[in-house]
């Protein structure tokens, strides 16, 4: 199985994104995960697989029961998984917008750690 990461102009890599996903349809999972990069894996092949696939076969949990915290669109898959989602607050505002929850702190600022320092310990 393999991944193919595109570099490229922010301005390019857009439009190349939606014409891709329209001609690969169901067969290809597709997103810009920085700015600059394009990402293309194998359908089914993404952060919210494996964590489905973690939760429920190697850990048995609901994904009521977990949390998963992102910030761009490779981790859209992901955060859509998890019951208890959330989006840093540096975030795509992509990903913001179907997150359950926003950090109060970005990645720089240690977000994840304050989020659950406040929210779940």
């Amino acid at each position: 199985m393999f991944k193919l990461v595109v570099p490229g102009d922010p301005e390019y890599i857009v439009p190349v994104e939606a014409e891709l996903k329209v001609i690969f349809e169901n067969r290809a999972t597709i997103f810009v995960s920085k700015p600059y990069f394009l990402e293309i894996l194998p359908f089914h092949t993404d952060k919210g697989e494996a964590l489905k696939y973690v939760a429920e076969n190697i850990m048995h949990v609901s994904r009521e029961k977990v949390m998963a915290f992102g910030d761009s669109m490779n981790d859209e898959s992901m955060i859509r998984y998890a019951d208890l989602n959330v989006a840093m607050k540096n975030g795509r505002p992509e990903i913001i917008k179907i997150a359950r929850f926003v950090t109060d702190k970005t990645n720089d600022e240690d977000g994840i750690a304050d989020f659950l320092e406040t929210h779940v310990l």
